[in-house]
């Protein structure tokens, strides 16, 4: 199990007795592990929110917008079911206090350097996604123009399989060569910690678009998207991920053409699994130093959000929400033919591992007694035609 603070793993942790109160401590780090983390680590298990970027480019403001789009923007409204949990008091202060800031026209002051304790928030509801609880991270800038720093401070990024990578273009002199002297000093940073690029997922957040919106006149797409920002676009998120595809091609094509970001994009598409893009506007209106003029209006948060929960899908799971989910009063009939997997789905638990199910699921439904082949949680039937018997994929014959 994944120490949510020192991000080790650990088989055991302590049992001991704190002010009369029974805790579970980490025996490496000695922190008290919220009980809730533990009890829900199969069904909501951890992602490690990894933010990087310079100093001044909004990292801090972006994670307090987040939560305040969370928790005050009305998800709940378009997404039954939404709520997001804080597992400790010291993440639902953290919670509560940057998102009251930022409704009294206030910013968060900036991270300090050292290694950051986490935010630990559970997120459940969003359509098409299982629960997962975030662990945030957020360091100061300053370890992100060393690569030494970055192994001192930032080890956190060793955990993540998907990176958020903050850059605001218009905090830039020279935003192209920056960009890329940026990524370079983060892959030397993670490779110096034994880890490898190539096993995350990086998105790349243009953040503080409302400054550069001006720039973007030849991309009407890109405009219209952050112009618009509702929360209402989110109702269906199937067909929301591929307006963020679309978003993201749009941009690259917008940092290679008005940025001169090549050797950037070229390198994150070379170096990591993947490579999105995404821009957002934390608080709608730039701050006149540390003060908002407006209230606060986040455009286009929560997409590096959706990035994050559908890079976190394991293989299993991106499987199942490749079928197709059927009610059992819409069972195929007899007679009728299939060529795609049917799921009669009874989710109470999201685990979908490799030890409940088969790749090849090849189940014959019977027309004379309406019968399948049930495993735990998940009952899956397949019309394969006319075949001559039932079959049931297991790994004796699952290759035949």
């Amino acid at each position: 199990m994944l120490c949510p603070f020192c991000l080790t793993n650990q088989k055991n942790f302590h049992n001991i007795e704190r002010d009369g109160i029974p805790r579970l401590l980490c025996p490496k780090c000695k922190e008290a592990i919220p009980s809730r983390y533990i009890a829900d680590y199969k069904t909501c298990p951890p992602v490690v929110v990894s933010v990087v970027g310079f100093r001044g480019h909004g990292k801090t403001v972006y994670c307090a917008s987040l939560f305040y789009a969370m928790r005050r923007s009305g998800l709940a409204s378009i997404w039954p079911g939404f709520f997001t949990t804080a597992l400790n008091e010291e993440s639902l202060d953290i919670v509560i206090a940057n998102s009251s800031m930022l409704e009294k026209g206030e910013l968060p002051p900036s991270t300090v350097k050292n290694f950051p304790r986490p935010t630990l928030l559970q997120i459940h509801g969003i359509p098409g996604y299982p629960p997962r609880t975030l662990l945030f991270y957020d360091t100061a800038g300053e370890v992100f123009e060393r690569a030494s720093a970055v192994s001192r401070y930032a080890s956190f990024v060793m955990r993540a399989h998907t990176v958020l990578f903050l850059v605001s273009i218009r905090d830039l002199e020279n935003p192209a060569p920056e960009m890329a002297r940026l990524l370079n000093t983060y892959i030397i940073g993670l490779e110096e910690l034994g880890g490898n690029p190539s096993m995350q997922n990086l998105v790349v957040v243009l953040t503080q678009a409302d400054r550069w919106l001006p720039a973007i006149d030849g991309f009407p797409k890109i405009r219209e998207h952050l112009v618009r920002g509702s929360i209402a676009h989110l109702a269906n998120s199937g067909n929301y991920v591929q307006t963020l595809q679309a978003i993201s091609s749009e941009l690259r094509y917008f940092l290679l053409t008005k940025v001169g970001a090549h050797e950037f994009v070229h390198a994150a598409e070379k170096f990591f699994k993947s490579t999105r893009f995404c821009a957002v506007s934390a608080l709608g209106a730039a701050p006149m130093g540390h003060k908002l003029q407006t209230k606060i209006v986040p455009k286009r948060v929560l997409d590096p959000l959706i990035w994050l929960m559908e890079h976190s899908l394991t293989p299993w799971q991106r499987f199942f929400d490749q079928t197709q989910i059927m009610k059992e009063s819409q069972l195929p009939s007899e007679g009728d033919r299939f060529d795609s997997v049917f799921l009669v789905v009874n989710v109470s638990s999201q685990d979908l591992s490799a030890t409940k199910f088969f790749t090849w699921i090849s189940v014959h439904l019977n027309p004379n007694n309406r019968q399948a082949y049930e495993w735990p949680q998940i009952l899956c039937v397949r019309r394969t035609g006319n075949r001559s018997r039932d079959t049931v994929a297991t790994p004796e014959n699952q290759n035949r």
